[in-house]
């Protein structure tokens, strides 16, 4: 009865953190979130 989670947001939050290392840029970890979760076909995620 435990809930889980899925990675999607801790993929995110490294990628986000590589993207702002590589690049010197900072990068939209919202946007980020709406499209992993468009892609994995999350039901009202965040736009």
């Amino acid at each position: 009865g435990c809930a889980a989670l899925d990675g999607g947001g801790m993929a995110v939050f490294q990628a986000a953190d590589a993207f702002r290392l590589f690049t010197g840029r900072e990068p939209d970890a919202v946007r980020m979130l709406a499209d992993i979760a468009d892609l994995a076909g999350v039901v009202g995620a965040p736009k």
